[in-house]
């Protein structure tokens, strides 16, 4: 029993307060990390963070709480209730595990509520655990302390958790001091407000048996469990940190774009693509000022633009330039000061000269790099619109010549070198105000400005000796001319394009006359604008269904008999009346409307033979430039299908020329079309380049012969036996010939002297429009009764109509 009269006054043991102190910092500190990562950082572990933040919290309240109560020394025996020593550890536990957990939900008003909720789980704490301590005499609290404690505590905890930001170390050695402000505030300014009395006896019994030494014990194992733990917390931070920024630099260093981080213009960190557009090694750069790459063009590199995408140019260490897109940003953390800004490079030098490729692609012509058609327009155009008020300009437009020859003698590879070494030639004696152009395939165009006629006809000789200079191509010499057509501004033509109009009337005629330059002039343009009515109203004849067919009798001159008819095709024009085939066949070559009008002439006389007797035949006419249509045999298969023609009926005329002309296809075509069951017949046998070759080539159902033939038997005895020595060829090889262009009778007389099997021509009447009336020819029906010079032939017995 203690005595009263030897009550003496409590004081504290500055050792241990400053333990409880360095307690409370380190706890508070871990306990700020923890705090600070719950709230900023993203991902699945904030709920595990939350969680030991709080257990940390807690045992580092309640040890910062009852080391300083060791430090106190009231002058008397302590002793500790061991059940309510324990329950505020638990109080303060479940308090500040809840307390993080409220303020990871973020909420603007949860981390406030949280760090309330962290100052009253510490106060419970603290008065519970006040109220677990027995000394002999009685302790008493001020309401006013008890207030102010509970106050300062919440509040300061409150600010703390309500000011977290971004999580960075200074953010977090600011929480924590506030933390360790917030226990410390409380447990002092409650302590401040205790009074101890002693007992109306003056002594009070002790009925705890456990003393300090065993709450030491206590607070040195929770001790351990705090620094065990935040060790723990720490390492495995740092390893989070090192291994998320491992893994950042590994992701930057990967990036195609280029990055560096500066602090005052000094580069402190960079990635290996901006080491690479720099040309060093990334140790380096380190060190050296931004500006040092960067081309400010008169802006300085810190006051660029924030956000925004710039184009600039970056200096390379082996001093050239690279062109990039940057983009920059600033790091207001806080972490540094001065403050970090961040440059972002894209490297855009190869796409720069990628859209100047295409740029040039788009104006040039690739292959010569001479102006395209587009570009040459525009400038001419241009310089048409500035200059054309007072002076005077010609346009030359030039077609090579045989140079599709070369092409298919010696490949498109030959073409494109001839194309190259003339242009290249032209390039160089053109004057800076002449411009050139490929328009396209063969043809050139150069534009100039003109004194008189004379300069510019010394430029087209030139022009014609420089496409005319041969060139060697892989052993062989290459030689091609040229065909100049010239017009003149503003004689012949107020705008390029028309005196590209004009200069092309003038190159049309230099090439027929064989003339190495023509200028235009007017007579050319009416020629030309009746051509192409011509063509504009053939076009439309066909289009509309006009193309007539005529048929021809072929006579059966052994049976007597009418064999077939060939089909004609005839155009009778609105206003210029009959246009000869002769005119209108090689315009629709030229023009590309031969295949619209061979269908239409095929349908027609297939539709008609269908009509006629079963044993009559009609006989269609194959342009060369059919024969090259891939199409053809679907064209022919198509018109049978649809008239309902036998096919054996059906017989195609194809010219000499087409095998002249050497068409690539055209035994496979020809083969094709036999498949079908119809015959070939050899046109115009004889008028140009007939060679028994091509009858063993080619084999041919039927041979007509040229008119020339028939029209020379007549008295003329070479003409008799050439005519005798074909039919005796024809005979062995047991192919019919069909004579044509029989105009008189002395000439049918003698090709049925000779043999010859059937023949056509006028002698039989002109060719009717329609289907034929199967009439007896005038001819025929009187040609018994006609003096013939050697025997005469039997009368022709026709059939009737059906």
């Amino acid at each position: 029993m203690i005595d009263a009269s030897q009550w003496t006054v409590g004081h504290h043991d500055v050792a241990l307060v400053g333990l409880s102190v360095v307690i409370c910092l380190l706890g508070s500190l871990i306990s700020a990390r923890l705090l600070c990562r719950t709230i900023v950082d993203d991902g699945g572990q904030r709920g595990g963070l939350a969680f030991v933040g709080g257990i940390i919290a807690a045992a580092t309240v309640w040890c910062t709480h009852f080391v300083a109560m060791l430090a106190y020394r009231p002058g008397m025996e302590i002793a500790y209730d061991v059940p309510l020593t324990t329950l505020s550890l638990v109080v303060t536990l479940i308090g500040n595990v809840i307390a993080f957990a409220i303020a990871a939900i973020r909420r603007p008003y949860t981390p406030l509520l949280g760090g309330v909720l962290f100052g009253l789980s510490t106060a419970g704490m603290h008065y519970l655990g006040m109220s677990a301590v027995a000394v002999e005499a009685t302790m008493a609290h001020s309401a006013s302390s008890v207030v102010a404690a509970v106050l300062s505590g919440s509040v300061i905890a409150g600010f703390a958790f309500s000011h977290i930001r971004t999580g960075s170390d200074s953010e977090t050695l600011r929480v924590g001091a506030l933390l360790a402000s917030a226990t410390i505030a409380l447990h002092f300014t409650a302590m401040s407000g205790m009074t101890m009395a002693p007992l109306a006896d003056g002594t009070i019994p002790l009925a705890h048996d456990h003393t300090e030494s065993d709450l030491g014990i206590a607070i040195a194992a929770v001790m351990m469990v705090i620094l065990a733990t935040g060790i723990m917390v720490h390492m495995m931070d740092r390893q989070s940190r090192r291994a998320a920024s491992e893994r950042l630099r590994h992701y930057v260093n990967g990036a195609v774009d280029g990055m560096a981080v500066t602090q005052g213009g000094v580069i402190v960190d960079t990635n290996e693509a901006f080491a690479q557009m720099c040309g060093l090694p990334r140790e380096a750069v380190l060190g050296r000022p931004i500006s040092t790459f960067l081309d400010e063009d008169g802006v300085g590199v810190d006051r660029l633009p924030e956000g925004r995408i710039i184009d600039m140019r970056l200096h390379n260490a082996n001093g050239s330039m690279r062109s990039i897109e940057l983009t920059v940003r600033s790091d207001h953390l806080g972490r540094t000061a001065p403050p970090s800004i961040v440059y972002c490079a894209r490297d855009i030098t190869h796409r720069i000269a990628q859209e100047e490729r295409i740029a040039y692609l788009a104006q040039h012509d690739g292959l010569t790099g001479l102006r395209n058609r587009a570009a040459f327009l525009e400038r001419a155009t241009t310089m048409l619109d500035w200059q054309g008020a007072h002076t005077r300009f010609a346009m030359l437009l030039i077609d090579l010549d045989f140079f599709k020859s070369i092409n298919d003698s010696y490949g498109h590879a030959a073409g494109d070198e001839v194309l190259r070494s003339a242009t290249s030639r032209l390039r160089g004696m053109l004057a800076s105000t002449q411009i050139a152009a490929r328009l396209g395939g063969d043809e050139f165009a150069v534009m100039t400005k003109m004194e008189d006629r004379k300069d510019v006809a010394a430029l087209a000789e030139a022009i014609h000796d420089v496409f005319a200079t041969p060139v060697y191509f892989d052993g062989a010499m290459l030689k091609c001319g040229s065909s100049i057509g010239i017009a003149t501004f503003p004689e012949d033509g107020e705008s390029v394009r028309g005196l590209l109009n004009s200069a092309d009337l003038a190159m049309y005629r230099a090439k027929r006359a064989q003339m190495n330059h023509c200028f235009y002039d007017r007579s050319m343009d009416d020629r030309e604008r009746n051509q192409r009515r011509l063509v504009d109203d053939l076009r439309r004849a066909i289009e509309t269904n006009a193309i007539d067919v005529h048929y021809q009798v072929q006579m059966n001159l052994r049976e007597n008999t009418v064999a077939g008819y060939e089909a004609l095709a005839r155009w009778n024009h609105p206003e210029q009346g009959p246009i000869a085939p002769a005119v209108f066949i090689p315009i629709a070559e030229e023009h590309g409307l031969i295949g619209g009008l061979g269908a239409q002439v095929l349908e027609k006389a297939c539709s008609a033979a269908a009509s006629w007797p079963d044993h009559l035949t009609v006989a269609v006419n194959l342009s060369p430039v059919e024969l090259e249509d891939p199409g053809l045999v679907a064209t022919v298969e198509r018109a049978l299908q649809r008239t309902g023609l036998d096919p054996a009926r059906l017989e195609l005329e194809v010219t000499e020329q087409c095998f002249v002309l050497d068409i690539e296809d055209a035994p496979h075509r020809i083969a094709a079309l036999r498949e079908l069951g119809l015959a070939i017949s050899i046109d115009d046998f004889g008028a140009g380049y007939s060679s028994l070759s091509m009858l063993q080539r080619f084999p041919f159902d039927k041979i007509k012969l040229d008119k020339s033939f028939a029209q020379g038997i007549g008295g003329d005895r070479k003409g008799q036996k050439i005519m005798r020595a074909i039919l005796s060829l024809a005979e062995m090889l047991r192919v019919p010939v069909v004579a044509e262009g029989v105009e008189t009778i002395e000439q049918l007389t003698a090709l049925r002297a000779e043999g010859c099997d059937l023949v056509q021509g006028h002698v039989f009447g002109l060719e009717v429009p329609g289907p034929p009336s199967f009439a007896r020819p005038t001819t025929a029906r009187h040609m018994a009764d006609l003096p013939l010079t050697r025997s005469s032939p039997p009368a022709l017995a026709l059939p009737q109509a059906k």
